[in-house]
């Protein structure tokens, strides 16, 4: 059977050569044509991919024979696969498959196809452009909803939202973060694991932020990856003010005053005028502005304290009031009592008298005392000879004290000033005189030998000064 198959195709290539030979003898035989066509003359393949189209030749004329398939122009990477790369006779059509591996560079490339076929000259060829794109690979993008905010320290915020866009089969969660942002700035995320399409930002500004203008840059992380973009946030002062006092401490003494600068530290563009007044202070204490109704940026505030201020720390609060706007600041005022002065004051009594010679008297000396109560020591100078004052060694430790005076016959009748000095720790000394009168045996005398003399018979100072102590006798007898 198999033979007899080979027989008839011998037989049929025979007829066909016959064939020919008689139509290229006969005149009047057309002339063959042959072309070829692609199914799609653009075709756009990914790196590492391929794709396949189908080529089709069209034979005319006398032309019936077989047609071989041939491309050319293929970029390094890139090759073309026929199915059939010979079209037999009475076939029409043969699959090629482009492949382009991962290395070709993305760009268009025309390849040729060219079909030969006996006698037909020229070869025809058809085109076959080839656009080559990257492969794509698995990324992420993020982006704000908004390029430009604008918000007011602590008053209000802004809200936007992150996008997160997805190519490649990406499908990992996203980290979002910001970078480094100025003080009192706070930027929240509603979701900082992202894994939709996108997630609510808040930015905030404190009111302790200045204007100013800044980038915050949203920072999208996954595994290695990293994707950014930007908001520009505008910062706005709202109009307002603060107080302060310079110094915030103060030191006085009862009845004294002293002074202090009081600043209005206007922001956002205040104009208005800032009214002070200090609030209710303590009893004796007065605070007078220089400029009440401020203006400008500073005042000077007196802080007055009466002889009767109670000593004490008190907090002075200052108020300002501008619009609407209310604010304060308070200092610390202390009020010190007035210092003691000690004093020491000394009178006699009687402040003189006559003696005979050989007789005794008594001097009472009265010490007054102010801020101290320690003993006063006395003694005298200038005692004249044969007079003699016995004075307590222990000092004056009451009011008074009883000093006896005497004179003997030693004694020169004449008057003398004999001048008595008081003395304590810490205070001035006192002095106060007496003045005595001497006379002779027999010539006379007060009558006060031996009389005793008590702070009853004085008029004793109230203040310190040389006011003389008045007695109730009389102080000197011829």
């Amino acid at each position: 059977m198999q033979r007899t198959h080979l027989l008839r195709r011998a037989a049929a290539l025979a007829a066909l050569t016959l064939a020919a030979a008689c139509g290229d003898d006969d005149p009047a035989a057309p002339p063959g044509t042959l072309t070829v066509a692609a199914s799609r003359s653009d075709l756009t393949i990914t790196q590492g991919l391929s794709d396949t189209l189908t080529l089709t030749i069209t034979r005319g004329g006398s032309f019936t024979g077989p047609v071989t398939l041939t491309s050319s122009g293929e970029p390094t990477g890139v090759t073309v696969t026929l199915a059939s790369p010979t079209i037999a006779q009475g076939s029409v059509s043969s699959a090629a498959t482009v492949t382009v591996v991962a290395a070709v560079a993305p760009g268009t490339y025309p390849i040729t196809i060219t079909a030969a076929g006996t006698g037909i000259t020229p070869s025809p060829t058809a085109t076959i452009n080839l656009s080559v794109v990257a492969a794509q690979v698995a990324d992420f993008g993020v982006s704000a909803s908004v390029d430009t905010v604008n918000i007011t320290a602590g008053r209000d915020s802004a809200m936007a939202y992150v996008r997160l866009s997805k190519m490649g089969g990406f499908a990992a969660a996203v980290s979002l973060t910001t970078d480094s942002l100025p003080p009192g700035v706070r930027v929240a995320f509603a979701d900082t694991s992202l894994t939709g399409d996108s997630t609510r930002i808040t930015i905030r500004a404190e009111a302790a932020v200045p204007a100013s203008s800044f980038d915050v840059t949203i920072r999208g992380r996954s595994d290695t990856t990293t994707r950014t973009d930007k908001i520009r946030v505008n910062v706005a002062v709202p109009a307002d003010f603060a107080l302060a006092i310079e110094p915030d401490t103060m030191t006085l003494v009862a009845g004294t005053n002293g002074q202090v600068r009081v600043r209005a530290m206007r922001s956002g563009g205040l104009a208005d005028t800032v009214r002070l007044v200090l609030q209710p202070a303590p009893a004796g204490v007065t605070g007078t502005f220089g400029t009440p109704s401020l203006g400008g940026d500073s005042t000077v505030l007196t802080i007055a304290t009466a002889d009767s201020t109670a000593p004490g720390i008190y907090a002075l609060i200052v108020q300002g009031t501008a619009g609407s706007l209310v604010r304060t600041d308070t200092m610390a005022l202390t009020v010190n009592p007035r210092p003691v002065v000690k004093s020491l004051d000394i009178a006699l009594l009687p402040t003189g008298d006559s003696l005979s010679t050989g007789s005794t008297d008594t001097i009472t000396v009265v010490a007054t005392r102010t801020g101290f109560t320690d003993t006063v020591k006395l003694t005298t100078d200038s005692l004249p000879q044969g007079v003699k004052v016995t004075i307590d060694t222990a000092g004056i430790t009451g009011d008074t004290a009883r000093v006896p005076i005497s004179v003997d016959s030693t004694a020169v009748p004449g008057t003398y000033s004999i001048r008595f000095i008081g003395s304590a720790t810490g205070v001035p000394s006192d002095t106060a005189t007496y003045t005595l009168v001497v006379k002779a045996a027999g010539g006379g005398s007060s009558g006060r030998v031996g009389r005793s003399v008590t702070a009853a018979d004085a008029v004793i100072p109230a203040r310190r000064g040389r006011t003389s102590v008045t007695p109730h006798h009389s102080a000197l007898r011829e």
